[in-house]
């Protein structure tokens, strides 16, 4: 009994702790991931500003096959809506929400099942041998301090993710 005792006043203590800890950890988030791409800017936004083409170099199509898309809105740039359902991405949606041509897309993130959404931005830059590509996304996971502790993980997480969907866009863009 007094074993059981100990160990339910060391769950409760660690559990304050963690809460405690979480509350004090920031609510906001940043990934960002860059590559050099050997194409021109032109070549790299067709495939940013049109959701169909992000199949071709995006992750998580290639995660799931099986992913149900729907589009909807503009066919590209500003207004252009994806959504999905995957038994490993959710189900969510993304509309870009910015297009710059040959500069920039923004777009919003939105996972209803996971309860989360970001805003991205992916920027295009005159580098060395081409255009740097520079994918970002941040977001805000509000007070609940489960979340926040959680919150530094994204980067390991989504950063892998956006490493590996600029290798496939370089690849895509580089292809002559």
């Amino acid at each position: 009994m007094r074993f059981l005792k100990s160990v339910l006043v060391g769950l409760v203590v660690l559990v304050a702790m963690l809460v405690a800890v979480g509350i004090m950890m920031p609510s906001t988030f940043l990934v960002e991931r860059a590559i050099a791409v050997n194409a021109p800017p032109a070549k790299i936004y067709v495939l940013l500003a049109d959701p169909k083409a992000w199949k071709q170099w995006a992750v998580w199509h290639r995660r799931d096959p099986e992913m149900k898309v729907v589009y909807s809105g503009a066919a590209a740039g500003v207004g252009a809506t994806w959504s999905w359902e995957s038994g490993s991405a959710g189900k969510g949606s993304m509309t870009l929400v910015a297009a710059d041509p040959d500069r920039e897309v923004q777009y919003t993130l939105n996972i209803e099942s996971r309860n989360f959404s970001a805003r991205g931005t992916i920027r295009l830059a005159p580098g060395p041998g081409g255009t740097v590509v520079t994918w970002s996304s941040e977001g805000d996971v509000g007070r609940n301090p489960l979340l926040r502790l959680l919150a530094p993980m994204a980067d390991g997480k989504v950063g892998a993710d956006f490493a590996e969907g600029l290798a496939n866009l370089k690849a895509a863009a580089e292809k002559t």
